[in-house]
Order: C-alpha cells, then structure tokens, then sequence
C-alpha cells in the first residue's frame, strides 16, 4: 500500500525488503577452479580492473559533466547555509533555469537535526492535515535512493499525514499514477526518475505543491541526489518542470535545500 496515514508499523515490509541481500556480483557463486587462482592472477585482475574503471570515468566525464558534479555537490554541502539570495544563485547555475530568492524557503528551524522539524519551520502540520488535492502533495521530498526514501519516511512519520510513497519498489509506475488520483495525499517521499515519470504520464503535478524538498543527505561516497550521476540529471529536469509551472494560488511553488 503506496498510501495512508504514517504510524509506527507502516514501514516494516519496506524496510525489510530494502534491506535483502542483493543477488548482483555475488562472489560465493564463482566456481572452486576460480577460487584456487593464484595470488599473481588475481593481483593482475584486481590492476586490470582498476585501470579499466579509470579509464571509463575519463572517457564518460565530459568537463561540463565535472563541473555539474563540482557544482552539485555543493549544495549539499554548503549551500543550504546560505541566504535565500545565494541559494537561489547556485540553483541558477545547477539547474540552468531562473531562480529568484523568492522561490526559496528557509526553514525557521534549519538547524534541527530532524528533517521533519526542518520542514515543519517551513510549512506547519496544521496546514498539512488540511491539505486535500489530488495528485499535488503539498510536499514533495526528493531523495538519493529508494532506501534512504524509506528512512525519510519513518522521520516524517509523526506529521502522521497521508503520504505517497514514489519510489521503485513500492508499486509500478503504473499502480503509484492509479494511487494518486484516488485521493489527497499531503506528502511525497520520491527519487527524481519516478516522480519524473509520473510528472510525464501526467497522473503527478505540482499545480497545489507549495514545497520540494532536495535531501542533502550524502551516501558513504559523499554523493547526494544532486551530485550523484544516475540522480542529478533527472533532479535538474525535474527543477526546471517545476520552475517553469505557475500554479494558480496565492504562494509559489518554493525549494528548500534541507
């Protein structure tokens, strides 16, 4: 179930199927002949590696490909500190389309380590409990990863609001367009592919959404969603859909780098 009120018990599966070992380069199935490979081979292998991985880097990293990473990266790492003015800058120059400091929420708590407290600076749950538009949350998160979607999820649990779960696992693309329009839902927890392709099949807008947030969570690797290759791409196209819609209401559609 992609939606429903958040408690204590609604991650369990999720959480449990996210957390299955992975089946992809599993070493144990290599056979006995492989494993009695000599020490000299291996080191070969393991250098061979190496220098094929490097090589593919080099030749897939075009120099703006670098820069967006240089640039990407430093919004996780710095920016959200700065003032609505500077953030709305960097933004301009990641996403290449206008923003203006206004299209940029500073939360009032943005020193909390909770994420739902961050929000709550921002938009209030009173205002959230009232939300009731189809297929237009009024907060949109957009994660890294299905896994860290999960983790987000369980810190915004005590909202305890309707939420659409927008990642890969929780249903196809498909099944989450059918969940959208069968009611309101005040929040969604998303990676910037899914909900990019729900924004395209045209069963997702952001005609009522008032927020996106962009995680700034980074991984072991120090990625974030907006510096991660799979990720940053479809988090520029999503920015640039976003700031080129003008929802007909009294406040913007605003981002906060949280």
């Amino acid at each position: 179930n992609q939606f429903g009120t958040m408690g204590g018990d609604d991650l369990g599966s999720d959480d449990e199927f996210l957390t299955a070992p992975l089946k992809a380069d599993d070493d144990s199935s290599d056979d006995e002949a492989s494993l009695r490979d000599d020490s000299r081979a291996e080191s070969n292998d393991q250098t061979s590696k190496r220098s094929l991985e490097t090589k593919e880097e080099e030749t897939a990293s075009t120099p703006s490909q670098k820069r967006q990473k240089r640039e990407a990266r430093a919004l996780g790492d710095r920016v959200r500190d700065k003032s609505a003015t500077e953030q709305a800058l960097e933004l301009t120059k990641f996403a290449g389309v206008k923003f203006h400091a206004g299209r940029i929420a500073i939360s009032d708590n943005r020193d909390s380590p909770s994420l739902m407290k961050r929000i709550q600076g921002i938009i209030s749950k009173k205002k959230l409990k009232k939300h009731n538009k189809k297929g237009s949350p009024l907060v949109t998160v957009v994660c890294i990863s299905a896994r860290r979607a999960v983790s987000v999820l369980k810190e915004l649990a005590p909202f305890n609001v309707r939420v659409a779960k927008l990642f890969p696992k929780q249903g196809s693309i498909e099944e989450q367009a059918t969940k959208l329009q069968s009611g309101s839902m005040a929040m969604a927890v998303c990676t910037p592919h899914r909900l990019l392709a729900l924004l395209k099949e045209g069963s997702l807008s952001f005609s009522a959404t008032e927020l996106i947030v962009i995680d700034s969570f980074a991984d072991k690797k120090r990625f974030t969603v907006a510096s991660l290759p799979d990720t940053a791409p479809s988090l520029i196209e999503l920015l640039n859909e976003a700031m080129g819609e003008e929802p007909k209401k009294q406040r913007p559609l605003r981002v906060a780098l949280l």
